[in-house]
This record gives C-alpha cells, sequence and structure tokens, in this order.
C-alpha cells in the first residue's frame, strides 16, 4: 500500500505545563506510514532537534485524517530514544491500535508532552563497534557489540535500531531493552531481528541509551548487507 509523502512537519509548540521548550527547530522528517503484515498502521519516521536544548521522556501524537480532513485514528509513544540531545535525531515507530484501518489519505505527528533539562547529560562513555546488518529471508538480523568503557555499572539498558531507504526515509525500527546490569568494562553481544523489512531497505542505525541520567550514543548509518 503506498501512501502520499508529507512535508517536513516543524514542531511549533510543545505542552509548556509540562516543561517542553516550544521550537521551530524540532521537525519531523523521513516520515511515512506503512500497514505492517498484521494490519496495523504505522506512522514512522525520525525527530531532528537542531537546538542546544535536551529533553527527557518526550512523547508523540499521531493523527490520522480521511479525504474530508475528520481524524479517523490516534496513537501516541516515545520517541527512540526518550531522551532528545542537542543537535541530534531520534527515531519514532508510532502504531494505531485498531488494525484494518479504512480511509487514511494523510497523517500529523507532533511531540505533545516531555521534560526539558537544564544541562546536557554526561558522556556514558559507551562505544558500539563492530555492528552489521544483513538480510535473512524477508527480515533484517542486526549484529553487534557494545563496551563499557566508564567505571559506573549501568542496570538499565536499550537498543534502538531504524532501516532507511536510498532516500532516507524511515522504513522500519526496533526497540529491544537489555536485561541485566552493563559493568565496567563488560562488552554484551547483540543480536536482534526486524522480521519485515521491504527490499528498498538499505541502510540501518542504532541507538544505544543507558537511562535517564547520561546521554545515549549511535552509530553511523551502515549498508544492509544482502
Amino acid at each position: 500500500m503506498r501512501w502520499p509523502p508529507t512535508r517536513r512537519i516543524a514542531v511549533m509548540a510543545l505542552v509548556l505545563a509540562l516543561g517542553v521548550v516550544a521550537s521551530a527547530a524540532k521537525c519531523i522528517e523521513n516520515d511515512q506510514m506503512f500497514v505492517d503484515t498484521e494490519g496495523y498502521t504505522h506512522v514512522i519516521g525520525n525527530m531532528t532537534n537542531e537546538t542546544d536544548v535536551s529533553a527527557s521522556t518526550v512523547t508523540l501524537s499521531a493523527k490520522l485524517f480521511d479525504a474530508n480532513d475528520n481524524v479517523i485514528a490516534e496513537a501516541t509513544g516515545p520517541l527512540c530514544p526518550e531522551s532528545v540531545q542537542p543537535h541530534s535525531q531520534n527515531v519514532f515507530d508510532l502504531r494505531f491500535p485498531n488494525p484494518n484501518i479504512v480511509g487514511a489519505v494523510r497523517y500529523e505527528v507532533r511531540p505533545i508532552a516531555g521534560v526539558t533539562l537544564p544541562n546536557a547529560l554526561p558522556d556514558p562513555k559507551i562505544f558500539l563497534i563492530r555492528f552489521y546488518a544483513r538480510r535473512l529471508g524477508p527480515g533484517v538480523i542486526v549484529v553487534g557489540q557494545v563496551r563499557n568503557d566508564s567505571h559506573v555499572t549501568y542496570p538499565h539498558t536499550a537498543l534502538c535500531a531504524a532501516v532507511f531507504n536510498n532516500k532516507g526515509k524511515v522504513i522500519r525500527s526496533l526497540s529491544k531493552p537489555i536485561t541485566g546490569d552493563f559493568t565496567p568494562g563488560q562488552a554484551l553481544i547483540f543480536e536482534g531481528g526486524l522480521p519485515d523489512v521491504p527490499d528498498e531497505g538499505v541502510q540501518f542505525r542504532l541507538w544505544f541509551t543507558s537511562g535517564d541520567a547520561t546521554q545515549w550514543v549511535s552509530s553511523e548509518k551502515v549498508t544492509i548487507q544482502n
């Protein structure tokens, strides 16, 4: 199913009562809609922060509209990672709760909640190394290591991944918590699968989070091997 593209949406207002900074320099981009194999509609893409502001626990809202501009479905969900760093990019995947939605001709996405941070978070001294992705049937397998070069034990860690087509649009994503403590000097082996990735997917990118008290780290875009 093909969906009409949307123009880059500038985030003009956030919820000030929750402490989110309003800024036209935070943008939803590389976004599109798709319907998964179970019939659920998703809006997926990036939020780019072109400001010097950091924020945590950011939540997005998505709406679907019919040809008469009526709202026919709504969904909310977090960014991945949930915190926003200055001059950086996060991924999102908002799935609408009801399957088999018909009549949607456009969508809108905007942030609705979050908390601004007074200062940038400290560097966790975590590194992503030897990551690669390859095709396996209809999906993509992502494999690599995450190394903790700090003197801190991180009890709450997670990985996000996004797959891009050759136009830079996000076409699929993965969010995966990691169980157990991430101790100093440890190297975690990660293997994750994205089961439904169209053939147009040619690159992937990873984000690793070590909790709310430190920055997240990310890889560059890497080519998917066939």
